[in-house]
């Protein structure tokens, strides 16, 4: 009597486990779209409560260095217009993460730290640092619309417009304290 292989086994259970998985959501149906956009914008009106101060602004001349055993990304923020705290028109901002050329090329990614990358336009989130300095707790990438060259939020995965921000500003106002 010869014994069928495991693998040969599984993979005819394969099939079955997939019509399985697609009755499940079919079934489950589609997530609810409106408590995801609702999530998101709780998610960063919370983040903007906590903030220091919130502006939307371009990244200029990043900088990795060495602090202690770890690589921060320090840069200057061009912002274009504050959201809340009343930031100058330059701002220093700290990120825990980049790259340093030096002692030999090396790249550190911090899970859950924002990245930043030259010329990048976005919405950020920024805690004052006390040294002159802020960090960046989060941020909301600008993106151009390709059809209309309007400049829109990234949040989660879909994008709303700029103007937002006024909603958000009003809800930070709003906000107690």
């Amino acid at each position: 009597m010869s014994r069928v292989p495991r693998r040969r086994r599984l993979a005819a259970r394969r099939p079955l486990a997939i019509a399985i998985a697609l009755v499940a959501l079919a079934l489950l149906g589609p997530p609810v779209a409106g408590s995801e956009a609702d999530a998101g914008a709780r998610a960063w009106r919370a983040a903007a409560r906590e903030s220091d101060a919130v502006v939307t602004g371009t990244v200029r001349g990043l900088e990795g260095r060495w602090a202690g055993k770890k690589i921060q990304t320090t840069a200057e923020l061009a912002v274009d217009r504050s959201v809340k705290g009343g930031a100058a028109a330059t701002v220093r901002v700290a990120v825990m993460g980049g790259r340093v050329e030096r002692p030999v090329p090396m790249t550190m990614i911090v899970a859950d730290a924002p990245t930043l990358a030259e010329n990048e336009e976005a919405l950020f989130f920024l805690r004052d640092a006390g040294d002159g300095t802020f960090t960046v707790s989060r941020k909301l990438p600008v993106h151009r619309d390709p059809a209309t060259g309007e400049k829109r939020l990234a949040v989660g995965h879909r994008t709303v417009p700029l103007d937002s921000i006024e909603k958000l500003k009003k809800a930070i106002e709003r906000a107690p304290r």
